[in-house]
């Protein structure tokens, strides 16, 4: 059985991630978006102030993305998942890049409402599209690996399940945000904590062996 002391590795773990700080303040302003359901007051302010926040973590996001497009190994494999995982790191790219421009707005750095707003929705397509690629790269995997029965194979198919979850509550996220459907603010909140939650738990650090079989 896990103790407090491996616990608290694990979150330590989480925490140390630049990507773990950033989901955990995710989750805690999509928290706040369901409560507040979209209305003026100290819980929607608690809100912009994550989303502020959060930007710096972000900062070195695109070209995190864009390197390897730019001078990393040929990608191997079928030529549509080729193209479809450098359209995705191109979109998601676009996503970060974007929003950063938005934090300067935020900050009084640009002043150009009409552009901030223009890069404000662009940028949420960028991450619906790289969100949507995602989903659709781990279905083709899903589908590939199906037969395979082995314990890793197993684990695997469970990780990449999960991972479809994830990305479809994103699609769903931006979907709203951009107005594409008639989403209220708490429905939006709500899919933003699972896939706040989704991504908090893929980037757990794994408990000690001994931990686990205790």
């Amino acid at each position: 059985m896990a103790s407090t002391v491996d616990y608290h590795k694990c979150v330590s773990g989480l925490l140390a991630k630049a990507d773990g700080r950033d989901k955990v303040m995710g989750a805690i302003q999509y928290v706040c978006l369901f409560l507040s359901e979209g209305q003026p007051g100290d819980t929607l302010n608690i809100m912009k102030n994550m989303g502020a926040a959060r930007k710096p973590l972000r900062f070195y996001k695109p070209i995190e993305l864009l390197l390897p497009l730019l001078v990393g190994p040929p990608a191997k494999g079928p030529a549509p998942l080729v193209v479809s995982g450098k359209v995705k790191s191109l979109a998601l790219a676009m996503f970060f890049a974007l929003d950063h421009v938005v934090w300067a707005g935020q900050a009084g750095i640009i002043k150009d409402k009409e552009l901030l707003d223009k890069c404000q929705k662009m940028s949420f397509y960028g991450w619906m599209t790289g969100s949507s690629l995602t989903a659709l790269e781990l279905v083709a995997a899903l589908q590939k690996d199906a037969n395979n029965m082995s314990d890793e194979a197993k684990a695997k198919r469970q990780a990449q399940t999960l991972g479809v979850i994830n990305a479809s509550c994103q699609i769903a996220v931006a979907a709203g945000l951009l107005k594409l459907v008639d989403m209220k603010p708490r429905t939006i909140g709500a899919f933003g904590i699972a896939t706040s939650a989704l991504s908090i738990y893929g980037l757990l650090p794994p408990l000690p062996s001994k931990a686990k079989t205790a």
